[in-house]
């Protein structure tokens, strides 16, 4: 199983390119009001889930909700042994998509480190915490020690590799 974050223009590309032949699922989140993305027919495009959400915290106005947690894990759960990978793109690419895909990651192969140890991204880990809690059941939006860890050490790297940007 493969998983990878892209931006809204990257994930576009994608399903009209010749490297479109993996059996995937796509889940597509666009900022509020945004225009959905539009991706070119495929016969290996098993699925797409859209979703609107804008890039906040727990608690701000257009935050990820936990009904779109649901959504997120009743879409690639039933699915999972059927495809070869899982694309998850926001308008960046670099927090929302990047928190979701670390939490299927997680998840499905226990392992979210290609995520948090990638200097190209900054999870949003309300997105994060959000999937985890619909996939295990527990509600509340609070983060984790563990989620913090990671998500501080994620900073650290993404500064890092980033010094004239700011989060």
């Amino acid at each position: 199983m493969q998983f990878r974050v892209m931006n809204r223009n990257t994930a576009k590309r994608y399903t009209y390119g010749p490297n479109c032949i993996l059996d995937c699922l796509i889940i597509s989140i666009t900022d509020c009001g945004s225009v959905p993305n539009q991706f070119k027919s495929n016969p290996h495009i098993k699925g797409i889930l859209r979703l609107e959400f804008d890039d906040v915290d727990f608690g701000e106005k257009n935050c990820i909700t936990p009904e779109q947690g649901n959504k997120i894990i009743n879409f690639v759960t039933p699915r999972i042994n059927n495809i070869d990978l899982i694309i998850v793109h926001c308008e960046a690419g670099i927090s929302r998509s990047a928190g979701i895909c670390a939490a299927l990651m997680k998840i499905f192969t226990n392992d979210d480190s290609e995520i948090f140890d990638n200097p190209k991204y900054a999870p949003n880990m309300s997105c994060y915490r959000t999937v985890m809690n619909s996939y295990y059941g527990i509600i509340g939006s609070s983060l984790t020690e563990e989620d913090e860890q990671k998500w501080q050490h994620s900073i650290e790297v993404w500064k890092e590799a980033n010094p004239d940007n700011i989060i």
